[in-house]
């Protein structure tokens, strides 16, 4: 394709307004994204999360309103498989054993953690 006698450039994926975009509208790529960068924001507020003067019911509330936005952000426009479902809840699941302090060897289960942060709907539900 050309504009004023210059060739456009094809290119695989793109990112526009924070979003990835491919060539094969693949979503996966955009989700995959959206967890390392809620990841990144989540790891900056290490010291929230360890501060043992914060609350629980505190830390779900930033977790809500600052690190699952950045998560959720254009996720209207995504087409969610199987395999995505599963990294985004294994995302959410693991932000909330770790704001609550919840190994993997103390064998609790995600309906467990998901009684004691009150959360029925899922990211996914959202989604």
């Amino acid at each position: 394709m050309n504009i004023n006698r210059q060739a456009i450039e094809n290119v695989k994926s793109f990112i526009y307004l924070g979003s990835e975009f491919t060539w094969d509208n693949d979503c996966s790529k955009d989700i995959q994204r959206r967890i390392r960068l809620s990841t990144a924001v989540y790891s900056e507020l290490q010291s929230i999360w360890k501060d043992s003067r914060t609350t629980i019911d505190v830390r779900l509330q930033l977790l809500m309103t600052i690190v699952f936005p950045v998560l959720l952000y254009a996720a209207e426009t995504w087409t969610v498989n199987k395999e995505d479902e599963k990294r985004l809840l294994a995302f959410e699941m693991r932000c909330y054993r770790h704001i609550l302090s919840v190994k993997w060897q103390d064998r609790r289960t995600n309906e467990e953690i998901r009684a004691v942060v009150q959360r029925k709907e899922t990211v996914v539900d959202t989604v």
